[in-house]
């Protein structure tokens, strides 16, 4: 299998900002609580679609930038989200914002694990060919979907967006193996669903869909991540034959703080070696991965030959785990 190397990488997020202390007035959850909850502090939300699809740009222009990769020769790009500024997609519209012409674009609807299914699926792409480099972007805008007035949802997300640009490398390293696991008949703890609303036009019935809030049985979620994510990444460790001595950082979706806190005692690693930076953010869904990936090699916290684990968990219920070694 032909080796990738990430060539760049990219990261924005909404100016406005809610703290914890606005909780306390929708309901009434003070900043304790929460923070002791869920680890976070502050998370961003969009204040217009505009902003959302500027935000989307702006990480991915970064990415190109930072990879010195003509935009001429990016020929797929694929948009991990669940919240598109169209019900068609979104990639086109970015692509068409960024200038990119003749290039693949496609989204990938999994939420918070979309943008590990995204990264491989660009590398089975990468394998042929016809493509040489291929733009990754991670975003969602969940603000727009939790009802404000549930406490299991409403102090969870923000909005971001990351992205990466990878391509073919003839060095050794590159993506080392990949892993998924799903438990489909869990599919129901976490979704937005998709509604009816009947009208009569011409004396005949009709009927237009909508969606409905966010619903997320937190119990459940928990229940499953921390039941199934633990022997998910020795097992998968296993059978890339590494040991979590050899890998560099965990760089996990950003859920919850306690949940990646277990996760480390679980596995028996230490809690510096899984990032974090829920604090800041919140659960910025697809875009968690991607904007965590891109403050750790922004802050030169990966040297060349370094081994990472991106571990994906959300929708579906699903996970996944890439193993990379960084070039």
């Amino acid at each position: 299998m032909k080796n990738i190397k990430i060539y760049g990488s990219g990261k924005s997020i909404p100016n406005k900002i809610i703290d914890n202390s606005f909780f306390k007035k929708t309901i009434n959850k003070d900043d304790e609580w929460i923070f002791k909850k869920t680890g976070i502090k502050t998370r961003h939300i969009i204040e217009d679609v505009e902003e959302y699809i500027t935000l989307i740009t702006d990480s991915a222009s970064q990415s190109i930038k930072n990879s010195n990769v003509s935009i001429d020769e990016i020929n797929l790009v694929i948009m991990a989200t669940s919240t598109p500024t169209n019900l068609f997609g979104g990639a086109s519209i970015i692509v068409n914002r960024l200038g990119i012409r003749n290039a693949l674009a496609f989204d990938i609807t999994l939420a918070c694990n979309g943008f590990n299914t995204a990264f491989y699926t660009a590398f089975q792409y990468l394998q042929n060919d016809n493509f040489k480099y291929a733009l990754i972007i991670g975003c969602d805008c969940f603000s727009r979907w939790v009802d404000w007035s549930d406490y299991k949802t409403s102090i969870l997300f923000g909005d971001g967006s990351g992205s990466i640009l990878i391509g073919k490398d003839t060095e050794e390293g590159g993506l080392i193996n990949y892993y998924y696991n799903t438990h489909c008949s869990q599919h129901d703890i976490l979704n937005i669903r998709m509604n009816e609303r009947e009208s009569e036009i011409n004396s005949v019935k009709i009927k237009n869909n909508y969606y409905d809030c966010m619903f997320m049985n937190g119990k459940d979620v928990f229940n499953y991540v921390i039941s199934n994510l633990p022997d998910f990444i020795v097992k998968s460790l296993r059978n890339a034959n590494l040991t979590l001595d050899e890998i560099k950082y965990i760089i996990p979706h950003q859920a919850n703080q306690t949940i990646l806190n277990i996760l480390a005692e679980k596995i028996g690693i230490s809690t510096n070696k899984i990032l974090s930076n829920i604090e800041k953010y919140g659960n910025t869904s697809a875009a968690s991965i991607p904007i965590l990936l891109n403050e750790t090699i922004s802050k030169n916290l990966l040297e060349k030959g370094d081994i990472i684990l991106l571990l994906g968990f959300g929708a579906g219920m699903s996970s996944s785990i890439i193993i990379f070694k960084y070039a």
